[in-house]
């Protein structure tokens, strides 16, 4: 009995976590965005894009100003990528005329 019960878990956590990963195939931000506001230069003025890139592939993160040699973003925006650049004065991903 206990080897059922262990089986239908096993099979209902499975079923889970492939509908957790397959139900938002868009990975469509908006949806994920709660409370949020549009912010400029002005009004976040320590936030810097991330760029990271390994080969041919790039993404793009934020990240917060700590020191002058030090950025806070996420880990998975950086790690395993072989060259990140920090630019600060980007505001939706094109330069903001000072």
């Amino acid at each position: 009995m206990k080897g059922v019960k262990l089986n239908y878990f096993l099979l209902m956590q499975m079923v889970f976590f492939i509908h957790d990963v397959y139900s938002d195939a868009n990975n469509n931000v908006d949806d994920k965005i709660v409370m949020g506001s549009i912010a400029n230069i002005t009004t976040a003025p320590y936030t810097v894009w991330v760029t990271a890139i390994r080969g041919r592939k790039q993404i793009f993160c934020g990240g917060c100003i700590l020191t002058r040699k030090h950025v806070l973003t996420a880990a998975h925006c950086v790690k395993g990528y072989s060259q990140v650049a920090v630019t600060t004065g980007i505001y939706h991903g094109y330069m903001e005329s000072m």
